[in-house]
């Protein structure tokens, strides 16, 4: 079983757990799902970049049509149906801040995960790059502005053709691949939060901001994302 599939099924595992024990209190009697044990899970061998690779990716990264989105993921650390489907009214630039409202996974519209509304501060570069985008669309009169999301797509061929539709993540793989080839730096649309994470924790934010910001469920979310490099450690040390 791969680390994530056994996260996952961890995951369910704590819930059946939990609803059996719930039912099981109320008539006195033990609890059968007790007794299972969760699968081993693998330690993430991802670590997030380096503020000097997160640069250099971004710089990299030359598809005009995702390139907002992509910035949206490294300088918020969304999730990707979190971000995909933002709609223009969620982005208030007066306050400075964006309202993730929903989460869009395999064309199904929901809560985000842990089913919790947050809003996420908005840094002025990212306001520029959102205003950019916004007035780009305005002037091509994208069907997607229209319809309030910020980054929907058109296809143009198969059963959809010509429908606004909430982009995939397969829909960046092949700019993404050129970025990485062309910055040298190897990295995963999740590696943006990973990074974003670790930038929180590298400038001093603390860590009940972190968890309103990025939306973790508990702490050992937190831990699961954050990468400790060796230098790092050795400040903390001296």
């Amino acid at each position: 079983t791969g680390k994530h599939e056994a996260t996952t099924i961890n995951g369910w595992l704590r819930v059946v757990k939990s609803c059996i024990g719930d039912g099981r209190a109320e008539l006195e009697l033990a609890n059968p799902a007790a007794r299972v044990k969760p699968l081993p899970e693998r330690p993430a061998d991802k670590e997030g970049l380096t503020p000097m690779e997160l640069r250099a990716f971004l710089e990299a990264y030359d598809h005009q049509e995702t390139k907002p989105l992509v910035e949206v993921l490294a300088k918020t650390g969304m999730r990707w149906g979190e971000a995909s489907a933002l709609r223009w009214e969620e982005i208030d630039r007066e306050r400075g801040v964006i309202k993730v409202q929903r989460a869009h996974y395999q064309g199904t519209l929901d809560l985000p995960k842990n089913g919790k509304k947050r809003t996420v501060p908005m840094s002025p570069t990212l306001a520029r790059i959102l205003q950019e985008h916004r007035q780009r669309l305005i002037r091509e009169q994208h069907p997607g502005l229209s319809e309030g999301w910020c980054f929907a797509t058109v296809p143009t061929r198969g059963k959809n053709k010509g429908k606004v539709r909430l982009r995939y993540p397969s829909s960046i793989v092949k700019p993404w691949k050129r970025a990485c080839e062309a910055s040298g730096v190897k990295a995963t649309r999740h590696d943006l939060r990973r990074t974003f994470v670790d930038m929180i924790r590298l400038v001093g934010g603390d860590p009940i901001v972190e968890h309103e910001v990025v939306g973790h469920a508990d702490e050992s979310m937190r831990r699961r994302y954050s990468t400790v490099r060796a230098e790092e450690a050795a400040k903390v040390v001296e």
